[in-house]
């Protein structure tokens, strides 16, 4: 058990150390799936304003902290997803460098990583304009970007999970595309924990719940929701540990898998 943990570490800590690879491959990554764009870069930007709107003008409500409590939780929502359902295929679309080359494994999830946050900084100067056009300024903002950085930190291992599983079992993704369109669903994006028992449970059973919250509810309220950052920090745990295990498992296989 300790060789493998000792496996997984290693892989992560040589992985983070190749941080000019991975970075260079994101910002490439996210260039070239914009370059027929004629807008480019800002059209990740509009898409989420876009986004914004629309659900706004469908579920639309007379609270006056509706319009922040939408635009906080899909900029986190984005970023979730983003990051989940791509990572199914993670190490698959990337078997070519896999197999050509010696890099750790970690770099391609940091790569993926990356790209996702990179397109989610578009996103969130969308949602700052949003709040302060709305709102203005104020502490909660402070208390809102220990969660912002909490949930890319958790990105990561998230990715690697699924990663690995995806080599695995190529089915998966069918599987976690469903899971994800249903989940937004289920997840207070848009909605309130205010219309029933079965909406109450969802908001509290609910792991996406909390992590949209401690980004959400400092901006609204001012406030740090100890509950959902309590949550957060041992769900992020078990993630990481469940990561390294598998990364210590699977490091020397996935290139005979792929």
């Amino acid at each position: 058990m300790l060789d493998i943990i000792r496996t997984g570490l290693t892989d992560i800590r040589a992985g983070l150390g190749k941080r000019k690879i991975w970075m260079a491959l994101a910002k490439e990554d996210v260039g070239d799936s914009l370059k027929r764009t004629r807008l480019g870069r800002l059209s990740l930007l509009l898409n989420y304003l876009l986004f914004v709107g629309t659900l706004l003008f469908v579920f639309g409500r007379n609270d006056p902290n509706y319009v922040i409590y939408l635009a906080c939780g899909l900029l986190v929502w984005n970023f979730i997803t983003d990051t989940i359902t791509p990572s199914v295929t993670l190490f698959v679309g990337e078997e070519a460098f896999i197999k050509g080359t010696v890099l750790p494994l970690f770099v391609y999830v940091m790569r993926h990583t990356m790209r996702s946050t990179i397109r989610a900084s578009y996103a969130l100067i969308g949602a700052v304009g949003i709040v302060l056009y709305d709102k203005g300024v104020s502490t909660g903002w402070l208390y809102a970007v220990p969660g912002m950085v909490w949930i890319v930190l958790t990105a990561p291992a998230a990715a690697t999970i699924l990663g690995i599983l995806g080599v695995l079992m190529p089915d998966l993704k069918f599987f976690v595309q469903n899971i994800m369109r249903l989940a937004f669903f289920l997840t207070p994006v848009f909605w309130y924990p205010t219309g029933g028992r079965l909406r109450d449970l969802l908001y509290d059973w609910n792991p996406f719940t909390h992590y949209v919250d401690i980004v959400r509810q400092p901006v609204i309220s001012d406030t740090i929701p100890l509950h959902s950052w309590a949550i957060c920090l041992a769900l992020t745990a078990l993630v990481w540990a469940i990561a390294i295990l598998l990364l210590g498992l699977y490091r020397k296989k996935i290139v005979f898998l792929l």
